[in-house]
């Protein structure tokens, strides 16, 4: 469903759309929480992912999916706020980021939990009906994790649930950027570009989502209610023995990582995880021919901080949900 909003009631929806899943969902995170990684260089990644924002005009056209504009958008408004920005410089921006995230949802809306929409064309074949298809599908969500700590929609965005013509509900499930290995010293031997997996389920079973693709399950089973589904690999329909074959070699990716990550230390974990923010940026510096990676100025900056022994913090009572939101609610300064 197109909208027509003035950008008030637009940054106004923004705020909501965004904040919920923050607030609600934002706990203990592997293997650090990311906003205490960030917050030593925040002003830095201000710096660095407006210079990029700025000098683009079309978005939809640079990022894979809607997921991976929108789940930057607290540390974005945190870091053009560490940079001293003026209010209606930051809702200027917002603006342009919601419509960019509005477009690449094919159109559709903010949601605040429902379903979640970036397309009208939905066909799921008949070609697999195994529970394989839900295990290659969690196992591809926990590798995008791996990969990128809580950051996966760099590699992964769920939406549905779709309406089919047999009056069974869809979920699509789309993975890319499975192999970084400008990120990552490891081995992706074997890992496809792209991956698609598409469930129809009975209308037993019933999902929402939040802005952030957090998926909840309301009703039902998403295994019981299965009835059947494909995997296209990259641009090409699997076979069940491919897809066994895809879920052992995710499966033992993961472990394989695990074990790499572990083996890092705390330390070298947070810069890594300093990379990984600035790797979000990617596909904006990709565009304009510029280094993604962060400086070891900012390394180095951010070091200190991490060897820094935490004080244990005051108790304050937590921030209303409102409270919250509203940080984030530009809405009047346009």
């Amino acid at each position: 469903m197109k909208y027509i909003l003035t950008n008030k009631q637009l940054l106004t929806d923004y705020a909501t759309a965004i904040s919920i899943p923050v607030y609600y969902t934002d706990g203990v995170k592997w293997p650090f929480k990311s906003g205490t990684v960030l917050k030593p260089v925040i002003a830095e990644y201000g710096e660095y992912y407006t210079s990029l924002f700025d000098s683009l005009d079309n978005l939809s056209k640079v990022f894979d999916n809607a997921q991976q504009l929108i789940r930057c958008s607290h540390h974005f408004i945190n870091g053009m706020k560490a940079m001293d920005l003026a209010p209606n410089e930051i809702a200027n921006r917002l603006v342009k980021l919601s419509n960019a995230i509005i477009e690449l949802q094919g159109g559709n809306y903010f949601i605040e939990y429902g379903d979640y929409h970036i397309t009208d064309k939905v066909n799921v074949e008949h070609s697999l009906t195994t529970p394989l298809l839900l295990h290659l599908a969690t196992a591809l969500w926990a590798y995008s994790e791996t990969l990128y700590f809580v950051h996966r929609q760099t590699a992964c965005e769920y939406h549905g649930s779709y309406t089919l013509e047999d009056g069974n509900n869809a979920i699509i499930r789309d993975f890319c950027n499975l192999k970084p290995s400008d990120l990552w010293d490891f081995n992706f031997n074997d890992i496809p570009n792209k991956i698609q997996i598409a469930t129809a389920h009975n209308r037993t079973f019933k999902v929402e989502f939040d802005n952030y693709n957090n998926l909840y399950v309301r009703n039902g089973s998403m295994k019981e209610s299965l009835e059947y589904g494909h995997v296209i690999i990259d641009g090409k329909q699997a076979s069940e023995d491919e897809v066994s074959n895809l879920f052992n070699l995710i499966s033992k990716k993961i472990a394989e990582f695990h074990l790499t990550i572990e083996e890092m230390g705390d330390i070298a974990i947070k810069h890594k995880y300093l990379d990984i923010f600035w790797y979000r940026g990617k596909p904006m510096a990709d565009a304009l021919g510029v280094e993604w990676r962060p400086s070891k100025e900012i390394h180095k900056k951010a070091d200190i901080a991490f060897n820094m022994t935490e004080p244990i913090p005051l108790y304050r009572p937590k921030e209303t949900f409102e409270e919250y939101r509203a940080q984030f609610d530009y809405s009047k300064y346009t």
